[in-house]
């Protein structure tokens, strides 16, 4: 099991990853906690590149506060020396974003999807 906390924009995310409980060539479920009520779900892969470690995250589909059906979204992340990027709105509006965040905990952690 991998945890992880780290600062995202005026929040804290916590990241729980467990890599050994996933067989091999499969993707990885992480939970990803941002703000006190906040929570999405994520299968992350390690994907092919050629420039650097890439992930793609599918979001689970959930209910949102507003009790409003939120469909499943898939992004793709790319951790390069030079930083990450993501494929996800957020990313492109403010040039950062949870994922990419969260990609990069993962790769600190030591802990790669298999």
């Amino acid at each position: 099991m991998c945890m992880k906390t780290a600062s995202y924009g005026k929040s804290n995310i916590e990241v729980f990853a467990d890599f050994d409980a996933a067989p091999a060539g499969m993707a990885v479920l992480v939970a990803v906690k941002s703000g006190k009520y906040d929570e999405d779900n994520y299968w992350v892969e390690l994907i092919p590149s050629d420039w650097g470690q890439a992930f793609r995250f599918v979001r689970h589909g959930k209910f949102s506060r507003k009790l409003e059906w939120v469909e499943p979204e898939t992004y793709e992340v790319l951790v390069e020396d030079s930083g990450a990027s993501c494929s996800c709105k957020g990313h492109a509006r403010w040039g950062h974003c949870k994922h990419a965040k969260v990609a990069v905990l993962l790769i600190e952690a030591g802990a790669e999807p298999k």
